[in-house]
């Protein structure tokens, strides 16, 4: 199993129209398979900032999923609406219940 985070700030003029694209994107990507988790939060902090969580049963099925189609398109569309570069981290769950 693999951990997908991505941490983003969108640029205040682009903040709600970032949290629609995402919406409209994110029940798709739910059902794609090997998708077992796939939700955003946001940090109510001095400056607020998105934190994408997803989980997936394998990295070939996030990479699968992330050199999609829709995918490129989505990270075309968004390109240029954040503050600063966004931060991605994967990580490998070596330990499960």
């Amino acid at each position: 199993m693999i951990i997908l985070t991505v941490k983003a700030i969108p640029k205040k003029e682009f903040w709600q129209l970032y949290l629609e694209e995402f919406g409209s994107l994110a029940k798709s990507v739910r059902e794609e398979e090997g998708c077992l988790e796939y939700e955003l939060f946001q940090q109510c902090e001095t400056k607020p900032s998105l934190l994408l969580f997803e989980r997936w049963e394998s990295k070939e099925l996030l990479e699968k999923h992330l050199a999609s189609e829709k995918m490129n398109q989505f990270f075309s569309k968004i390109e240029g609406w954040f503050d600063e570069p966004v931060e991605m981290n994967e990580y490998l769950v070596t330990l499960n219940r």
